[in-house]
């Protein structure tokens, strides 16, 4: 009597796991994150990217201190913390996607309240609704 309890209940918890992997889950939704046509524009030569990053202490300094600000900021998206960030001779280039205006200028902002930073070429891009 204690075995075929045990067997109905083992064949209960089988077809339980059987019926729950046929039940199709729920879409996740996904996001493109496949930049490929926005990089092409790296391909050109006409425009700065990270490999362009000057090492000299001062470039360095700005970068870092930039980046810094822009992760401590509150309410900026993870891509608008990410923001490409190229320093050469104190000039900075900005690059990258974000949600908004207000972002795109938030990081301008950060920028230019940098110490030593002679000039800024905002290339960010605002992230079109889907």
């Amino acid at each position: 009597h204690f075995e075929n309890r045990l067997m109905k209940k083992i064949i209960l918890v089988y077809a339980s796991l059987t019926l729950v992997g046929l039940c199709p889950l729920p879409a996740q939704q996904t996001n493109d994150a496949d930049n490929t046509s926005r990089n092409k524009q790296d391909r050109n030569g006409k425009v700065l990217t990270p490999a362009d990053q000057s090492n000299a202490e001062a470039d360095l300094q700005v970068v870092q201190a930039i980046r810094k600000a822009l992760v401590a900021k509150e309410n900026l998206s993870m891509n608008a913390k990410n923001v490409k960030v190229i320093t050469t001779d104190k000039s900075v280039v900005l690059r990258g996607p974000v949600k908004s205006a207000q972002e795109k200028k938030v990081i301008e902002q950060i920028a230019k309240e940098n110490a030593g930073v002679r000039k800024i070429e905002n290339l960010i891009e605002i992230e079109t609704q889907k």
